[in-house]
């Protein structure tokens, strides 16, 4: 199954690194699990974010690192 790995981070200048890719994995484990990896080694220790979605399913992981809580009204 094909999933949609979308990763954004931030540069010490203020502005925003984006990377995505397309994975192929056998399950949604399999998926997530493979993401991680990705995230860990683009996000190299930097603030960013992470989704993996899925065309059948939509949103199926997200992640956050190092980025302070949303602020809610």
């Amino acid at each position: 199954m094909r999933y949609h790995l979308r990763i954004a981070r931030t540069r010490p200048q203020g502005s925003v690194d984006t990377h995505s890719t397309i994975l192929n994995a056998p399950t949604i484990e399999a998926a997530i699990d493979r993401s991680i990896e990705v995230v860990d080694s683009f996000l190299d220790g930097r603030p960013g974010v992470a989704t993996l979605t899925s065309p059948y399913r939509g949103l199926i992981w997200a992640h956050r690192r190092n980025l302070p809580a949303p602020s809610w009204p």
